[in-house]
Order: C-alpha cells, then structure tokens, then sequence
C-alpha cells in the first residue's frame, strides 16, 4: 500500500479482538431478528409482510448501530495518538497532515464498514420476499453509507482536536446527535418557507438539502414523494459535510502539533504530577506563640525523662484545616474537591448548550405557535424531548461508568474499603459526586421535561416520567456495571449492551407483529415520548400502550433498585473478604 499510515492501522486494529467480537455481536444480532420476522409457515399471503419488517429491521440496525459504533471506533484514532504521546512521532513521519487524516479515517471506516456489513443478507432476504425493491434497497444502502461517511468525518475531526478517546467519542457521539437535531429544525423551517415562496413541489427539495440523513428514512418507509433531486441533494450535502469536516481536521491537526516537532522530536507531556496535590495536605506553619515539643535534657543518671510535648493545636489537625472544609460524606467530598476528568467537563458543557438550544427551539415553536392559532398549539415540537434524552444517557453511562470503575482500575478500592466507611455511604458518596459532575446538562434537560410536562396537557406527566426513566435506568446499570467490570470504558460498553436488550430488542421483535403487539413496541423512553406527543395532538391513547406505559415504568423502578442493591451487596461482600 502507498499510504504507510493506512497499511499500519489496518494490520493493527484487523487483529483486535474488539473488531471480531463487534462483527460476531452484529451478524447474531441480525440473524436472530431476522429468525423472528421470517415467515417460517410458508404462507404466500404473508411474505411481502414478513418483507417489509425484514426492510425494517435492516434499516434501523444499521442505522442506529452505525450512529454508535462509527464514532466509538473512528473517534479514538487519532486521540490515542496524542494521549500515548506518539502524534509528534508521526507527525515528523514523511506524510502530510491530510495523509495522516485520511489513512486514519479509511482504516476505521473500512473496518467499521465490513462490521455493518454483515446486516446486507438481511436486506437481501427482504428483497427476495418482496417487501422492498431493487431500487430502493439500492438508494437506501446508498444513504446508509452516505451518512456512515459523514458520521465518520465528524468523529476523526472531533478526534484531532481533542486529547483523549473518551472525550473524542464523546464529543463526537453529541455533535451527530446535534447535526441531526438542529438539521431537522432548519428542514421543516425551510420547507415551510420555501413552499411558500415557491410552491409545495420545492419544499420537500430544501428539506432534504439542510436535513439529508431523513432521506434515507423516508426511502425505507417506501414514500412516493422521495425523487431523485430529494437524493441527489441530501447525497450531496452529506459529501459537502464530510469535504468540510475532514479539510477542518487536517488543519486543526496542523495548528495543534507541538512547536518542537517541526525542527525535531517533542518531548511527551510530563506525567510526573499527581492527580491529587498532596502538597494540599500539608500542614500549616505554626503560630508564633504556638507550643511545640521540646526534649529536655537528660540527666547523667536514673531513669530517661519523656519529653514534655505540647497539647495538639487545633491547626495541626488536617481534618479541622479551614481549607478542607470536609462535611457529610467524606467520599463524596473527595471526588468533588479533585475531580480530575477533564473530558466529563467538555461533555457537560456542550452538552448543556445543545440540550438547552433543543429547549430554546421548543418552546420558541410552542410560543409562535401559540401566538398564531391563539388555540392550544400543536405538541410536534415536543419531539426534540428525544435529542436531549440521548444526550443525558450518553452522559450518564459515561457518569455511572466512572463511579467504582476506576477505583478498581487503578487499584484504590481496597483503600477506600479499609476506611470504615459503610458499603451504602461509599455508594452514595460517589453516586453523588457523578451526579454533580454532569449536573448542568441534567439540569436543562430535566427543565425541558418539566416544560413538556406542563404543556402537554394530560400526557405530559406520562412523557415527563418516561424521561426520568430513561435517565434513572442507564445510570443505575452504568453504576452496577463499574463495580462487576472494572474499567469505565468496558462498564460503558457493558451498560449501553443492556439498555439495547431492554429496550430495542423486545421493538425490533415486535415489528413483524405490530398490530398485534402493541405492548412490546412502548417498552421504551423513546417510544413512549413520541406517543405521548401524538396522542396530546390526537386527544386520546390506546389503552394497549398506556398499559405498557406504565409497565415500563414499574419494570425501570425495580431494576434501578436491584441494580444499586445489588451494588451495594458487592461492596459490602468485598468488605468481609
């Protein structure tokens, strides 16, 4: 291979275990969904059905698996570099900065690509089946890659400005989520206004150009009013933006290098500082007119004399030092006063600004609207409720994750459980202390669940609490999960596997039975928000999906308290070792 940069990525991440165990994860995935949705009774009269979900099913795996795996395998690539101190290394390597980019970016992709693929049998089996045609299953792969692509741009481009895989992944993760909420807004402003000026027949052209990942949506869902300049346009915005981002990374790349590394190699950063100054522990000086202990001297005979030592001052004691001010939960107390996660800090705070421009754009969209019809306003701006949703679980996987993880990991958690501390207190110290990390985002967030619980009339309580669900259960797992994995980023992972069984899989099973299973496609957040918003604007909701409503609801309580009693009963066991 001519790229030396492209040949050494692709032999060293081909033989990670992580790649193989991805792919296999996937191709069993698909290959049980597709065992459910097949039409094993052999009836004719059911196969264009049993088609359509098998479409479904393909489609929406690889989109939201896409969504997830693109920045969490593409986003570390060039972070890692940094982090292990080897980007000035390869920076006085005979290659460009765009070389350096793109050979980052192809491997990933690539790798991340043939992980994706193994979902392409199921998009076939529903061809054969008759649930799609040739053509659309053509232009819907078409736009899966499409968007892969820009997906992947994004996150080498996070990936080159940040210091850390974590937060590249991060920051990735809420930028996607961002693009596709703030292009969805602009979309349906634009479509209004150019079918206005216009005509009806250019408005579904301008939503597609500034809104171009719901093009491949709308050709899933087979809709006649997808054309070929709907395709090109969003085909080509998603080029244009992935042009942009990665001509943007290449600079960042070039302006982030270190000084030294163009006339010769640069020193890695010192790591030599602790994480915790124990320069801050330290006692202050006496007071002059302070007692200190004196030895007297000894006499030339009889029996030595003890010192005459002076009672301790008050200063002396560290806990009593007015610059640690310790109160309540001591464990909580650590983690607040020297929380050293940059990366979690990043997050919260951009976190914080998209969720709070979702809230702004809501109630914006309900105030106009109100304004206009001087009647109740339409609730379909309700459904950004969903955007912040997945950016507060992806903070608190990433929160939970980071609560016992790393003191195991760094192999504290015997020191911590030599203190005396009850097992509860230490849970709930770091419980806390992973709470008030990410509080500004949960903050605007909880705000815009409360607005929508106040303006979706009947339903909105229902939504409100579907929200604090899908925020109480991945939290708690994440929490369960650092103590039983260990590390933060497998305690992460394991979590995030645990939402996808709770959640997506009892609605991808329902969806070759959704006339008869209502009950299985509400057993999420996500679903239950949506048909809250339809049914404000519809006036009622079928009884099917508010039992299931409320089924979730009871199913999230008792698995949020068996996962932190379960927590609670490990710590408490390793205490009695």
């Amino acid at each position: 291979m001519r790229s030396p940069i492209l040949a050494g990525e692709l032999i060293h991440l081909s033989r990670s275990p992580r790649t193989w165990a991805l792919r296999a994860g996937l191709a069993v995935f698909l290959a049980s969904a597709a065992a459910i949705a097949w039409p094993w009774s052999g009836e004719a009269s059911g196969f264009q059905v049993r088609g359509q979900a098998l479409f479904q099913i393909f489609f929406w795996s690889e989109f939201v698996a896409g969504f997830v795996l693109i920045p969490a395998m593409v986003a570390p690539a060039i972070a890692w570099e940094r982090e292990r101190a080897t980007l000035d290394l390869l920076s006085v390597a005979p290659v460009t900065d765009f070389d350096i980019v793109a050979g980052k970016l192809v491997a990933n992709g690539a790798l991340t690509a043939a992980t994706l693929a193994a979902g392409l049998p199921v998009g076939v089996a529903s061809l054969l089946l008759g649930g799609t045609t040739p053509l659309l299953l053509l232009t819907t792969t078409i736009g899966l890659m499409l968007h892969g692509f820009f997906a992947a741009s994004i996150s080498i481009l996070m990936s080159a400005s940040s210091d850390r895989a974590g937060t590249a992944t991060g920051l990735a993760l809420v930028t996607l989520i961002m693009f596709s909420a703030l292009s969805a807004v602009l979309g349906m402003f634009a479509m209004a206004a150019v079918g206005g000026f216009a005509g009806k027949s250019w408005a579904f052209p301008a939503f597609s150009l500034l809104c171009p990942w719901s093009v491949a949506i709308r050709d899933s869902f087979m809709a006649r009013s997808v054309t070929w300049i709907d395709r090109g346009l969003a085909w080509g915005a998603h080029l244009a933006e992935a042009a942009g981002a990665l001509a943007i990374a290449s600079t960042v790349l070039r302006n982030a290098r270190s000084p030294r590394s163009r006339g010769g190699l640069a020193l890695p950063p010192r790591k030599d500082s602790p994480s915790i100054p124990m320069a801050f522990f330290a006692r202050p000086a006496a007071p002059a007119n302070a007692m200190v202990p004196v030895t007297l001297a000894q006499p030339a005979s009889g029996p030595p004399r003890p010192p005459a030592v002076a009672p301790p001052s008050p200063a002396f004691a560290p806990w009593r030092n007015s610059r640690l001010p310790i109160s309540g939960n001591p464990v909580y107390w650590k983690d607040r006063a020297f929380d050293d996660s940059p990366a979690r800090q990043v997050l919260t705070v951009f976190a914080a600004i998209v969720c709070g421009g979702s809230l702004a754009a809501n109630g914006l969209y309900w105030v106009i609207s109100l304004a206009a019809s001087g009647a109740a306003p339409p609730a379909a701006g309700h459904f950004l409720l969903t955007f912040d949703l997945l950016i507060a679980i992806i903070l608190t996987i990433g929160a939970g994750a980071s609560t016992l993880g790393p003191e195991r990991d760094q192999g504290t958690l015997p020191i911590l459980l030599a203190t005396g501390l009850p097992a509860r207190e230490i849970l709930r110290g770091k419980v806390l202390a992973s709470l008030r990390s990410i509080s500004p985002a949960l903050a605007v967030a909880l705000l815009h669940a409360a607005f929508a619980a106040v303006t979706l009339g009947r339903f909105g309580p229902l939504a409100a609490a579907a929200f604090l669900a899908g925020l109480v259960v991945p939290f708690t797992l994440a929490c369960a999960a650092s103590l039983a994995v260990g590390r933060p980023q497998r305690a992460a992972a394991a979590a995030a596997g645990s939402l996808f069984v709770l959640w997506a899989v009892p609605s991808l099973a329902a969806l070759p039975f959704r006339g008869s299973a209502p009950l299985l496609t509400s057993l999420n957040p996500f679903g239950i928000i949506l048909r809250s918003v339809s049914a404000a604007s519809d006036g009622s909701m079928a009884k099917p999906h508010l039992l299931a409503s409320l089924i979730f609801l009871a199913a999230s309580a008792a698995i949020a308290a068996a996962s932190l009693a379960g927590a609670v009963s490990a710590l408490e066991a390793r205490v009695r070792r």
